[in-house]
């Protein structure tokens, strides 16, 4: 379902249901799936009992990421 929600471009959804499947590598994979200009769409979107679990996805890959730039703006929202 997950998959499916990337590729129909509904990745609110597929973040969603990621943070419920609590599958870190879906939940990165959905961060990634974000084009820049929604990220503050899409994280607002964001239920707040999941918000801890995404601040920790986030966490990890500033650490472990190249992409920094891009994770950077997600903790900007």
């Amino acid at each position: 379902a997950v998959e499916a929600a990337i590729k129909e471009g509904d990745v609110s959804r597929a973040l969603a249901l990621s943070m419920r499947l609590n599958e870190d590598s879906l939940i990165k994979k959905c961060i990634f799936a974000v084009s820049p200009a929604d990220i503050k769409a899409v994280a607002i979107s964001v239920r707040q009992k999941y918000l801890e679990r995404l601040m920790e996805a986030l966490v990890d890959l500033l650490v472990n990421c190249p992409h920094l730039e891009f994770i950077l703006r997600w903790c900007q929202v």
